[in-house]
């Protein structure tokens, strides 16, 4: 899949968005283990940062999609 990214919108929030569509269309069911950061990185085309990864899991663990315990 080749992502396209719109400028002046942080691109953790754009692959938080892709993530949440995913997941709504059922492309990831309950259980289903999600893709890491840094495989979701690699597939967009965009470096792993520690914010990158920090904005990602806090978005995910406000939405419920993670739990927030390690």
């Amino acid at each position: 899949m080749k992502w396209e990214f719109r400028s002046g919108i942080p691109i953790y929030s754009q692959i938080i968005d892709e993530m949440t569509m995913r997941i709504a269309s059922g492309a990831y069911g309950p259980g289903d283990k999600l893709p890491s950061v840094r495989d979701l990185a690699l597939e967009a085309g965009v470096n792993t940062s520690p914010r990158l990864s920090s904005s990602a899991r806090a978005l995910c663990i406000v939405f419920g999609f993670t739990p927030a315990s390690r």
